[in-house]
């Protein structure tokens, strides 16, 4: 009879060492897979993917298209059939300050693209030219004022009368200064011998009709 109960506890005693064994498996299998690296790298091309798709926008947002400038497409250029100029100058401290004024007198509008402004003298042989400004449209009956000054001059005096050339974009309108005769023609100031003489823009505008 103790025999019998012997061999009972020997097989419970190996029953319960297999159920322990069987328990430290189970715990190095979650071990194993927490230390794989599979997930980490999954996360990390996760990452990279959603970077990648903001930084598309971000740069496409930061190409910027400038806005045009006022411009006169569309618009003929204004003509010297189109328009009447007039044109004067005067003295100042060393320089020759003058202004062009350009009206349309043809019944539909018309532009003028970019000032540039060419003094000339009588032979039409330039002495000085300048740009500036931004292009204006005239409608029919308005009026343009382009100013300028005239700087350094250090040549024998022009043969007068000087005229002055407005490139409107199409053929030139050109106009006589007045007060320029023969004879009588007033030069700026030589300032810089070496330096050519310069013609300076400064300001275009559109006179308000009444």
């Amino acid at each position: 009879m103790r025999r019998a109960w012997w061999l009972v506890g020997a097989a419970a005693l190996i029953l319960l060492a297999g159920a322990c064994s069987g328990g430290n498996g189970d715990k190095k299998t979650p071990t194993a897979l927490t230390g794989t690296t599979p997930t980490a790298a999954a996360t990390s091309a996760t990452g990279a993917t959603a970077t990648a798709g903001l930084a598309s926008p971000t740069v496409a947002g930061g190409e910027s298209t400038p806005m045009p400038a006022e411009t006169t497409a569309g618009l003929r250029a204004c003509g010297p059939s189109d328009v009447t100029a007039r044109a004067s100058e005067q003295s100042g401290e060393g320089s020759i300050s003058g202004a062009v004024t350009i009206t349309n007198t043809s019944s539909a509008a018309c532009g003028i693209a970019g000032e540039t402004v060419t003094l000339r003298d009588s032979t039409g042989a330039q002495l000085a030219s300048g740009s500036g400004g931004s292009s204006v449209q005239l409608a029919a009956g308005q009026a343009a004022s382009i100013t300028f000054i005239w700087t350094n001059w250090c040549g024998d005096a022009p043969s007068g009368p000087l005229s002055v050339a407005v490139d409107t974009g199409g053929d030139p309108v050109v106009t006589n200064i007045a007060g320029t005769s023969a004879g009588a023609v007033p030069v700026p100031r030589c300032d810089a011998q070496a330096e050519p003489s310069k013609l300076s823009i400064t300001d275009v505008r559109v006179q308000t009709t009444r």
